[in-house]
């Protein structure tokens, strides 16, 4: 695990991102306060348009989905975009989004205050699934049911991987819960506030 210290995720982020300015790019992106980081004018400066977004999860509530949630980057580039449709049944949902995704390139996920990533919260039975993408019910205050990548996903299918966590401080939080880092057998970065 390597550990960066910044006063300035959304500068962290681009400089990671910049390099791929006119070059084919497949970045997945997690909800919360990552998407904060991402929405940055200095997008709107870069040929986007090789680039493909992926969401590592995504919630059953229509009204507070990560991918409105993610509009503001959204806006600033003009990548291809593979939602995952929580609007249909969920296995249906998962089926999709399975079939969707490829190899990606970057992954930034953000970690909760309890340590969890995507929509897994610590200790879950998801964690230890042979899928890709599974369909959980998690004690999330928000939308309960969720759609999420897995361990073996982000084991296998993901190049670079880095945790971001804009308030770690207050969140108490420097990593993901000891259950989740056990599952995650490849190297990752994690970037916190200084």
């Amino acid at each position: 695990m390597n550990t960066l210290f910044t006063e300035d995720f959304n500068g962290e982020i681009h400089k990671v991102l910049k390099k791929y300015c006119g070059r084919g790019l497949s970045l997945m992106i997690s909800g919360g306060s990552l998407l904060q980081c991402l929405d940055d004018e200095r997008y709107t400066g870069l040929d986007t348009s090789k680039w493909k977004i992926f969401y590592s999860d995504e919630r059953v509530d229509q009204s507070h989905l990560n991918y409105t949630a993610s509009l503001g980057f959204i806006s600033k580039i003009n990548g291809e975009v593979h939602r995952i449709d929580t609007s249909r049944p969920l296995n249906e949902a998962v089926r999709m989004y399975s079939a969707e995704l490829v190899d990606i390139d970057i992954c930034f996920l953000g970690i909760g205050g309890d340590g969890h990533i995507c929509s897994l919260p610590p200790g879950c039975k998801e964690l230890s699934s042979n899928d890709y993408v599974v369909a959980l019910e998690g004690g999330f205050s928000v939308s309960p049911k969720r759609v999420s990548i897995t361990p073996r996903f982000i084991n296998e299918k993901i190049k670079e991987l880095y945790f971001v966590v804009p308030n770690s401080k207050k969140k108490g939080v420097c990593c993901p819960d000891g259950s989740i880092t056990r599952k995650i057998t490849r190297g990752f970065s994690v970037i916190l506030e200084k």
